[in-house]
């Protein structure tokens, strides 16, 4: 008896599909998937692992995203999806296209600055990444690119996060350029960029370096600063950041502060200053940062309660009237 070989088996199998009028499946292109993006307004989960998991098996068709991009007719919910795949697929090449199209100022000005998020967010960013968002984060004298700069900025701090968990060695490195940078920062909305990317790297030894800008010029800075101790987890700065609450003039930094304070561990000592200064606060976002911050802890200061039941009837903000309704309707979070 003859065996039967797996040439003559392949042979048997081509010959009878092309019998049944069918045709070999290919696998589908860059452009095949543009056009089922742009059939389903992006929106297909399914479509989206499909086209990630082509990513991932073919550089090419990565590296030929920003071409396709880049000559238009991409509508904006197929170019998100697009962007946000070769986030999920984060290959060398995703990463590279990535660059390449925040990078390029004739692309789409939101394409550039979702492939910037989206490079900020792959799981493993390569050195390549982190220097094309350095290089974009400096072209500050653009005044297109500014916010490409800004995002940039963000995301820098992102990719240090990371690195701090996965990459721990390639870490102070990045740490150490931001705070140089912000040093050097002679504009307001650069340092407060900064200060907002140093509060993404969510490492509380950064709170030092970031404590000086609560006494900034800049109103702005200083409520940035406040944000960025408060997303370190700097429980240390905790009480700079309350006698600075106390002398504070503007409003909007007043309610930073309260909020950055409600991201560090609950203090009595903290609450009760919220406490005093409460009633007399002007400013309504402060005033209501100051009630949900009490509302939250009350275990640690049951007297609050009484003055957040009085807000809820007779605070000037509807908004606060409803928020200081909620708050006591709640648990307290050590409840």
């Amino acid at each position: 008896m003859k065996t039967i070989t797996s040439r003559a088996l392949l042979a048997v199998a081509l010959l009878t599909t092309f019998a049944w009028g069918q045709q070999p499946q290919t696998e589908p292109t860059l452009s095949d998937f543009s056009a089922r993006f742009e059939a389903r307004s992006g929106n297909d989960l399914a479509l989206s692992l499909e086209f990630v998991n082509a990513l991932r098996d073919d550089s090419g068709m990565a590296s030929a995203v920003p071409a396709l991009l880049r000559g238009g007719g991409v509508s904006t919910d197929a170019s998100r999806t697009m962007l946000h795949s070769l986030e999920r697929a984060g290959t060398s090449a995703a990463q590279r296209a990535l660059v390449t199209v925040f990078s390029d100022p004739a692309q789409r000005h939101l394409d550039r600055l979702r492939a910037v998020v989206a490079a900020g967010g792959v799981a493993a960013p390569t050195k390549e990444t982190l220097d094309g968002l350095w290089g974009a984060a400096n072209q500050r004298h653009d005044p297109q690119a500014v916010d490409v700069a800004n995002t940039a900025l963000l995301a820098i701090g992102v990719v240090g996060s990371t690195y701090r968990d996965l990459q721990p060695k390639s870490y102070p490195a990045v740490r150490d350029s931001l705070v140089g940078s912000l040093g050097m920062a002679a504009d307001p909305i650069e340092r407060s960029m900064l200060l907002k990317a140093l509060g993404n790297l969510h490492d509380p030894v950064v709170g030092f370096d970031a404590n000086v800008y609560l006494f900034d010029s800049s109103a702005t800075v200083r409520a940035s600063a406040a944000d960025a101790l408060g997303f370190m987890g700097a429980e240390d700065s905790r009480d700079l950041m309350l006698s600075v609450l106390v002398d504070e003039p503007r409003g909007v930094v007043r309610a930073a502060l309260v909020e950055g304070l409600s991201s560090l561990t609950a203090d009595a000592g903290a609450l009760g200053i919220v406490h005093e200064v409460i009633l007399d606060e002007a400013h309504p976002g402060a005033r209501a940062h100051m009630a949900a911050y009490l509302g939250e802890h009350l275990d640690l200061i049951p007297e609050a309660r009484e003055t957040l039941e009085a807000m809820m009837r007779t605070d000037p903000s509807n908004r606060i009237r409803i928020l200081a309704a909620s708050t006591l309707s709640h648990p307290p979070v050590g409840g």
